[in-house]
Protein backbone atom coordinates (compact mmCIF):
# COMPACT_ATOMS: atom_id res chain seq x y z
CA UNK A 1 0.00 0.00 0.00
CA UNK A 2 2.68 2.38 0.92
CA UNK A 3 5.75 3.31 -0.65
CA UNK A 4 8.85 1.86 1.59
CA UNK A 5 11.52 4.11 0.58
CA UNK A 6 13.71 5.85 2.99
CA UNK A 7 12.25 9.08 2.61
CA UNK A 8 8.43 7.69 3.29
CA UNK A 9 9.81 5.06 5.75
CA UNK A 10 9.65 7.90 8.60
CA UNK A 11 6.63 9.19 7.60
CA UNK A 12 4.65 6.04 7.83
CA UNK A 13 3.08 7.06 10.70
CA UNK A 14 1.04 10.03 9.56
CA UNK A 15 -1.64 8.10 7.93
CA UNK A 16 -2.54 6.30 11.54
CA UNK A 17 -2.10 9.90 12.81
CA UNK A 18 -4.78 11.49 10.32
CA UNK A 19 -7.10 8.92 10.74
CA UNK A 20 -6.95 9.26 14.61
CA UNK A 21 -7.82 13.35 14.25
CA UNK A 22 -10.48 12.69 11.61
CA UNK A 23 -12.05 10.37 14.12
CA UNK A 24 -11.48 12.49 17.02
CA UNK A 25 -13.27 15.30 14.67
CA UNK A 26 -16.07 13.43 13.63
CA UNK A 27 -16.95 12.25 17.39
CA UNK A 28 -17.10 15.60 18.41
CA UNK A 29 -19.11 17.03 15.11
CA UNK A 30 -21.76 14.03 15.97
CA UNK A 31 -21.46 14.67 19.71
CA UNK A 32 -21.98 18.86 18.91
CA UNK A 33 -25.04 17.25 16.50
CA UNK A 34 -26.60 15.47 18.90
CA UNK A 35 -26.29 18.47 21.85
CA UNK A 36 -27.77 20.77 19.15
CA UNK A 37 -30.66 18.08 18.71
CA UNK A 38 -31.25 17.72 22.56
CA UNK A 39 -31.44 21.23 22.98
CA UNK A 40 -33.66 21.76 20.18
CA UNK A 41 -36.01 18.82 21.51
CA UNK A 42 -35.65 21.18 24.91
CA UNK A 43 -36.86 24.23 23.81
CA UNK A 44 -39.65 22.57 21.42
CA UNK A 45 -40.39 21.20 24.55
CA UNK A 46 -40.86 24.29 26.79
CA UNK A 47 -42.56 26.10 23.80
CA UNK A 48 -45.49 23.72 22.99
CA UNK A 49 -46.33 21.44 26.25
CA UNK A 50 -48.90 22.86 28.25
CA UNK A 51 -47.57 23.97 31.92
CA UNK A 52 -49.29 22.43 34.99
CA UNK A 53 -51.25 25.24 36.07
CA UNK A 54 -52.62 25.50 32.30
CA UNK A 55 -53.46 21.22 32.14
CA UNK A 56 -55.45 22.30 35.56
CA UNK A 57 -57.71 24.64 33.96
CA UNK A 58 -58.05 22.11 31.19
CA UNK A 59 -59.03 19.98 33.02
CA UNK A 60 -61.49 22.18 35.41
CA UNK A 61 -62.89 23.29 32.13
CA UNK A 62 -63.63 19.66 30.99
CA UNK A 63 -65.00 18.51 34.18
CA UNK A 64 -67.75 21.94 34.47
CA UNK A 65 -68.75 21.25 30.83
CA UNK A 66 -69.32 17.75 31.04
CA UNK A 67 -71.42 18.19 34.48
CA UNK A 68 -74.92 19.70 33.22
CA UNK A 69 -76.27 22.05 34.84
CA UNK A 70 -79.62 21.47 36.86
CA UNK A 71 -83.06 20.85 35.27
CA UNK A 72 -81.82 20.48 31.69
CA UNK A 73 -81.99 17.95 29.36
CA UNK A 74 -80.43 16.50 26.71
CA UNK A 75 -83.86 16.11 24.92
CA UNK A 76 -84.78 18.13 22.04
CA UNK A 77 -88.62 19.23 22.07
CA UNK A 78 -90.18 19.22 18.41
CA UNK A 79 -92.50 21.94 17.79
CA UNK A 80 -95.02 20.59 15.64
Amino acid sequence: MYMRSPVTSGLAFLPMIACILVSSNGYTMAFAASAALFGLGTVLAIVLLPSRQRLQQLRNAATAATVAPAGETDTVSSTA
